[in-house]
């Protein structure tokens, strides 16, 4: 790839149609991490079946089914990418086809070259980050997805309505509902793993409507 399409500020700097939400980019993180356990180079002539263990790609701590799951490979069969190559336009999907065998435990994910590359690509933000961010926890994973996705958009705050966090971002499938419970085994647990990692300073702000917890926001250094 001689050149990039930047044509918005998401997690793949070729991809050009999408958002990428952070059970997405758990799915990618974990594309990634298999790339590498096999020594899958960069560069590739033809596409490569991974077969992954369904729960790894999932949060730990949310649903333990494979519902969502499903609903993120369909995204990503739709993520486009697009570059120059020598002078060549090319274009390309992320993921070109999905399976879930040996009764929803194994993933088998055919990943074309070019989304091979753009994964693996050394100066990418995302291979940057990949390797910092897998390390965490599914809960601190999942919200330090969400808050990178914002900061890569040159953001320093980002407010979520408390349903939006607990379902979208947290994908909790209803468990932990009452604020108590979601702040005390969810939020502040996830808060301190991405804290004491050190990448980034999160601190949270609360906004009630009446006496209940309405929005959360969060700011980053």
């Amino acid at each position: 790839m001689d050149s990039l399409v930047v044509s918005s500020s998401i997690l793949i700097p070729t991809a050009s149609n999408a958002e990428i939400t952070p059970a997405m980019l758990a799915v990618i993180w974990g594309i990634a991490h298999e790339l590498d356990q096999k020594r899958v180079p960069s560069t590739v002539e033809n596409s490569v079946w991974l077969e992954i263990p369904s729960a790894r790609l999932r949060n730990p701590e949310g649903r333990d089914d494979n519902h969502w799951l499903k609903k993120v490979f369909d995204r990503l069969m739709t993520v486009k990418l697009e570059g120059d190559y020598r002078g060549t336009e090319w274009g390309a999907v992320l993921l070109a086809q999905w399976e879930l065998t040996q009764g929803g435990s194994i993933a088998r994910l055919l990943v074309p070259p070019a989304a091979i590359q753009s994964i693996r690509a050394p100066d990418t933000y995302f291979r940057i980050e990949m390797a910092a961010a897998y390390q965490l926890k599914g809960h601190a994973r999942r919200l330090y997805a969400a808050l990178g996705d914002k900061k890569r958009m040159k953001q320093t705050w980002w407010e979520y309505d408390l349903a939006e966090l607990q379902n979208e971002v947290f994908d909790l499938g209803g468990k932990y509902a009452k604020w108590y419970d979601f702040s005390r085994y969810v939020l502040k647990p996830a808060l301190e793993e991405i804290n004491e990692y050190g990448t980034v300073k999160v601190t949270m702000k609360l906004t009630k409507k009446g006496k209940s917890v309405d929005k959360i926001r969060f700011d980053w250094q």
